[in-house]
């Protein structure tokens, strides 16, 4: 089958990960997959090139502007018309870019679409409407990540009971095979002495960055020294920094911006604390639970799919520092009782969250649902024709 993947970018993000691990999963169950990017990566982010490249995927950046661009929606349509794909599977913005080129096909590729965060918050609204009527109608086919971006779309567009396919993770990239994490502690400078708090994720303001630099703030003095370390790039950078510098948090709050090695981060971490304001799923976490680290994270979207309250890690209300805060000192001072529930999330994750399930659940899907003009079958690798 020919697949077209259609994501934002190579910046290394939920979504932009999700879309190129799964791309991987399909070529190598022998589909023809080419991976098409809205736009460059950010140039100081840390980016999913390496592992395209290991992978032998075919890329297309449209290089688009910022704001509308039908230039990109023309580059796109080409790409449409020469591959010929049996399918067009977009990921956030993807979606009303890759539209008018599948319309304006001969043969209409069957168009899959993975809603990755809650609904209301993935299109601007005056598109919704036009969304929903082709959800809704089977013009798109959407595919939620958890049951809770499941109900966002029944709500925003009208769809009843669309297919959830949770996202995987690479397992094997987060063996500890990069050396001990003391010695990843001593090289970011982290006292011995320290809890190493982490929180890995774009700076966008609904990640809650400032809630949690709000409850620092308000840690009683007498715990033992704390690091917290904010891994990621993004919109929100600056005022976090201006932020970090008016509270007088500068030698325990860094910003490390995108890194390459979150594995080796999150092995040395202590805890890592997931602040959103709101949430689809949260692959950060996932990660973090494969690896064993306790979690603190809020209690929205699907992440109460992930995290049993007080079994599995810690749930708190978004957008409140104090409750926040009050749950960093209470984990801080109970390190034993937060390592049995990272135990027990390891166990759930190792077992179920690897890219394998989430490959099959989407091969299944598109075979499921062919485009008008086959056969019906699809088979691995078939030309659609002209």
């Amino acid at each position: 089958m020919r697949i077209l993947q259609v994501s934002r970018s190579l910046t290394r993000a939920g979504a932009e990960t999700m879309a190129v691990e799964l791309a991987a999963g399909l070529k190598d169950r022998g589909h023809q997959v080419q991976l098409v990017l809205l736009e460059r990566p950010i140039a100081t982010a840390a980016t999913l090139r390496e592992r395209v490249e290991r992978c032998g995927l075919q890329t297309h950046e449209l290089r688009k502007r910022a704001g509308a661009d039908p230039t990109a929606v023309v580059r796109l349509a080409r790409l449409v018309r020469t591959f010929r794909p049996h399918l067009v599977h977009t990921h956030g913005m993807g979606l009303p870019y890759a539209l008018p080129g599948t319309f304006a096909s001969r043969r209409r590729p069957r168009r899959v679409h993975t809603v990755h965060c809650l609904a209301q918050h993935e299109l601007p609204s005056s598109m919704q409407g036009v969304i929903g009527g082709l959800m809704r109608t089977g013009h798109v086919l959407p595919v939620a990540i958890s049951e809770a971006v499941a109900t966002s779309i029944a709500n925003v567009y009208g769809v009843a009971s669309p297919a959830i396919v949770r996202n995987g993770i690479d397992l094997h990239a987060l063996a500890p095979s990069a050396g001990p994490a003391a010695a990843w502690r001593e090289a970011q400078g982290v006292p011995s002495n320290a809890s190493l708090i982490l929180s890995v994720g774009r700076l966008r303001r609904e990640k809650g960055h400032r809630v949690l630099i709000e409850a620092l703030r308000q840690l009683d003095t007498d715990l033992r020294p704390v690091q917290a370390f904010l891994i990621g790039d993004g919109p929100e950078h600056r005022g976090l920094t201006d932020l970090i510098h008016r509270y007088g948090l500068s030698d325990r709050v860094r910003l490390l911006g995108a890194r390459t090695d979150i594995p080796q981060a999150l092995h040395a971490a202590d805890l890592l604390v997931h602040p959103s304001l709101h949430e689809g799923l949260g692959l950060a976490i996932m990660e973090a639970q494969a690896v064993g680290v306790p979690i603190i994270a809020s209690r929205t979207g699907g992440i109460v799919e992930l995290i049993e309250h007080g079994q599995t890690g810690v749930l708190v209300e978004p957008g409140d520092p104090r409750i926040l805060a009050e749950a960093l000192q209470t984990a801080l001072r109970a390190p034993a009782a937060m390592a049995t529930q990272a135990r027990r999330a390891q166990e759930k994750a190792r077992k179920s969250y690897g890219t394998t399930a989430m490959v099959s659940a989407y091969d299944a899907l598109y075979r499921a649902n062919p485009p008008p003009w086959s056969d019906g079958s699809c088979p691995r690798g078939a030309d659609p024709g002209p």
